[in-house]
Order: structure tokens, then sequence, then C-alpha cells
């Protein structure tokens, strides 16, 4: 459906605000048990969002609602959830300071819980389309999204009780945590587990917000030779950058504007050229242009624009300056 309305309803219904931030609760409070049901209710929670979602999207797929041809990757709401940006690591930061605060302050946790699930529900079900349709960069992507953003939405909702005062001394109460509460078992699995994902989901989202970062400077510099200055820059839309599993040379997507006239065809070999200059990879890149005709106002012109032609059987009004 391509719709934003739809995709804003499946996050006020999504119940992931209080497991997500239980898990930073038990861990101000010392509380291991309620650190390890929150960390096993988001990983339930997940498994049982993508699976619908992959249930659901197959039977669209198969019965032809959806044609199986469909570029997915190309669908705007796909698109925004599949890539992590700085951006969606602010919308991650700030949904777990501002549960934090809702449950510190006894305000209402469900605009919070909103901002928890807008960053994870859409990312869930990129992921469960990329596996419909057999697209494995998609599917990395959106998991890479969604990890970045349960990573830091947990650790955004510590800091901010922390920050609250719910606990005295954080570097006595970590060397403290590290002496015998970490002997039981789960609680040190959870610990370990944590760590590795928030580690891997730090490494992958610097290096592919750095490949973008270097993508946006190479458009950026090609558009500003003298050949392109009359282009409009409207967009750039950078696919994840895997760290070379699946051996597929990156997509980046330009959107320009120009004029119907003007014809640019070594454009998309010469931002190639460029990215492959800056970021030393083979990068596929691919040019759309917005085309617009434009009609300059000629200064001092007083003359009036010529009459237009009359419908068939329609007549003409009488013209009030001549004499009956």
């Amino acid at each position: 459906m391509n719709s934003a309305i739809v995709v804003v309803g499946a996050m006020v219904i999504a119940p992931f605000a209080g497991s997500s931030l239980s898990a930073s609760v038990g861990a101000v409070i010392d509380d291991r048990g309620m650190l390890v049901r929150s960390v096993v209710s988001q990983g339930l929670g997940l498994v049982a969002a993508y699976l619908s979602a992959v249930v659901v999207t197959y039977a669209v797929r198969e019965s032809l609602f959806v044609p199986a041809t469909l570029a997915v990757a190309r669908v705007q709401q796909v698109g925004f959830f599949v890539t992590p940006s700085l951006l969606a690591l602010a919308v991650a930061v700030a949904a777990g300071a501002a549960g934090a605060l809702a449950l510190a302050t006894d305000l209402p946790v469900s605009i919070a819980g909103v901002a928890v699930a807008a960053a994870i529900v859409p990312s869930v079900a990129a992921a469960a389309i990329g596996t419909v349709w057999f697209q494995p960069v998609l599917v990395l992507g959106a998991v890479v999204l969604l990890l970045m953003n349960i990573v830091f939405i947990n650790i955004a909702a510590y800091v901010a009780l922390v920050a609250l005062g719910y606990r005295s001394s954080v570097v006595a109460d970590t060397w403290r945590d590290l002496g015998p509460s970490l002997r039981t078992g789960a609680y040190a699995l959870v610990v370990a587990a944590f760590v590795a994902v928030a580690a891997a989901t730090a490494a992958a989202t610097y290096a592919h917000v750095t490949f973008e970062q270097e993508v946006n400077a190479g458009v950026q510099t090609t558009l500003s030779e003298e050949e392109y200055r009359s282009l409009e820059l409207v967009g750039v839309a950078t696919q994840y950058d895997d760290p070379g599993l699946f051996r597929s040379p990156e997509s980046v997507t330009v959107t320009v504007a120009s004029d119907a006239d003007a014809v640019h065809p070594d454009l998309a070999a010469d931002v190639r050229e460029r990215l492959r200059q800056r970021t030393g990879q083979a990068v596929t890149v691919e040019v759309h242009t917005l085309d617009y005709q434009r009609a300059v106002a000629e200064p001092g012109g007083t003359e009036s624009p010529p009459p237009r032609p009359l419908a068939l059987g329609a007549v003409r009004p009488r013209d009030r300056t001549r004499p009956r």
C-alpha cells in the first residue's frame, strides 16, 4: 500500500514499550529477574512480529494483491527502514529517554510507547518483506537498523534513569556487580549477549554512516562542477553497505531536477567514478531525473494574453465597449 498512515497505526498498537523499558529499570534497580524477563520478552515479541509479518507478506504476495515482480526495495515506505542513519539513531535515543522520563515522572507511557514502536515495528516488517522477496541485502539492512534501535533504546533509557538519580554511583555499582552477581549464569549470558550485539551493531552502524557521508560528499562535489551546476539535487538514497557478505556492489540512487531541454548522459558515470575514488568500493549509480519547463516572466511586459478558443457550441460574450 505504501501508506504512512498504516505504518503509524501499526506503531500505535505495538506492545513493545513495556518490555523495552523494563530491561533498563531492572538494570538500574539491580533486579536480575526483571532484566532477564525483559530480554526474553523482547526476543519473543520480535520473533512473533517477524513471523506474523512473513506470513502476511507471503499471503499478500501469493494472492496477487501485490505483484510478485514488484521491486520492493523501491517502495518508499520500505526503503525508509532498511538503512541505519544518524536520524534513525536519534529517534531511538529520544524514544528511550522519553520512555524513562515517563516512567520516572508518572507521565503516560503510551506516548513514549509510540516512539519506541516507531523505532522497532517498521524494521521488523521490512525484514519480513525482504525475506519473502528473497532480497538478503534488504533483510540485512533492516536487521541492523532494528538491532541498532533496540540497543540504543535500552542504553538511552538506562542513562536517563541514572541521570534522574535512580542509582547513586554507576562506577561503584558496576564494579560490585562484576563480583558474585555475575556468577548467575542467566544474568552473565544476558550481559554478554547484550554487549556483543551492541558492539556489532555499533560497528555496522558506524561503517554505513561513514559510507553514506562519503556518498553525499561525492555527489555534492560532482554536482558542483560547471557542467552540472544547472541541476538541482532532490535526494540521495544509499543501499545498506553490507560488509562484503553477499559480494554485491553497493547501490546509490541520485535524484535531480533538470530542465527538460538539458541532457547529461555522463552524470551517472561521473558520480560513480567520484564515489569510487572517495570510498574505494565498486558502486552502482542510478540517476533519476525530474524534468521541468520554466517560462521566465519578461520585465515590463503589458500585453494581454491571447483569447482562449471557444468550445464547440459556446456563445461568445457580448463586448460591452461597443455601441448597441
